[in-house]
């Protein structure tokens, strides 16, 4: 998985980079993740201990951040193993 470079917290995306992605997440990721009624409404400002939430949910047993370096993305692997 190819996410955004978010942190988990607020405080950790206090930058250019976290402001341009709430903004774009509140003006398209969000109202496209709503569409489905049943759809958890993520949008685009989700950091790793929300991608391993839903990874774990999925059945996943592993969610890995994969060590290569981007400033604007995160490399994630999903496996089913522990």
């Amino acid at each position: 998985i190819v996410d955004e470079r978010m942190g988990d917290t607020l405080g950790e995306n206090l930058t250019p980079l976290g402001h341009l992605n709430y903004v774009w997440s509140v003006l398209h990721c969000l109202p496209q993740a709503r569409v489905d009624p049943d759809a958890a409404g993520t949008g685009c400002a989700m950091g790793p201990a929300r991608l391993r939430d839903y990874a774990t949910a999925a059945g996943f047993g592993r969610c890995d951040v994969l060590p290569i370096e981007h400033p604007a993305w995160r490399f994630y692997r999903l496996s089913a193993n522990r």
